[in-house]
């Protein structure tokens, strides 16, 4: 207080009058004070709790590190997982002969159906013709066709009991074709559906090699 005092003397001895010299220490006096504050005291600590919470809150929403560079972390794990695919028949197949062997088939009726199976597999557009098990394919085929040892249809089929109408309907509607009808799609050599229901329908008729061919259709 006596340094306050003896500015404000100072002041009225250069000539202020008092009101004016005590004016200039109190403004000088408050400049002082809200300097130091500016400077010497600590940060409002709801205002950093506050900060605090922002960043959190975005870390939180974004999973980026407030001070990172914005670069997520890689995943923890391999996305490019290797999927495998179908192939096409290869040239190089060999089908196994053993299980028509054990069917009883001869070896040409073995080689006629090697035959069809190429030709078909072989014929096959898009991805219905790629398959990941070819020799799990040909034991399929060998096990759905009809040949038996006498060359004719397999036992057991009655295709008079079968609705071929239904059938042909939804194949053609569809292109799929029933599992519970006997013999393969009429795409294959071994279709076992009446040439006269696949007309109807406006479905193709097999190859010409199928031994279910009667004479008439044989000569169409």
């Amino acid at each position: 207080m006596s340094d306050i005092g003896s500015m404000v003397a100072e002041l009225i001895a250069a000539g202020c009058s008092p009101e004016v010299a005590a004016k200039v220490v109190a403004s000088a006096f408050v400049a002082g004070v809200s300097s130091a504050n500016s400077t010497g005291i600590p940060p409002d600590s709801a205002a950093a709790k506050r900060r605090a919470y922002d960043r959190e809150r975005k870390r939180k929403s974004t999973g980026i590190p407030p001070d990172s560079t914005g670069i997520p972390n890689p995943p923890l794990f391999n996305t490019n997982i290797n999927r495998k695919r179908g192939e096409r028949l290869p040239p190089e197949f060999q089908p196994d002969r053993n299980i028509a062997n054990q069917l009883g088939w001869s070896e040409a009726q073995i080689d006629t159906e090697i035959a069809n199976f190429r030709d078909y597999w072989g014929a096959k557009p898009g991805s219905g013709g790629c398959k990941l098990d070819w020799p799990a394919t040909w034991r399929q085929w060998v096990r759905n066709s009809r040949v038996k040892p006498s060359g004719l249809p397999a036992a057991g089929i009655k295709s008079a009991e079968t609705n071929w109408d239904a059938i042909c309907a939804t194949y053609k509607k569809l292109g799929i074709w029933s599992k519970h009808a006997p013999g393969m799609p009429p795409d294959s050599p071994n279709c076992l559906c009446p040439h006269e229901i696949l007309t109807k329908h406006g479905i193709p008729l097999p190859l010409p090699d199928n031994p279910a061919f009667v004479p008439k259709l044989r000569a169409m």
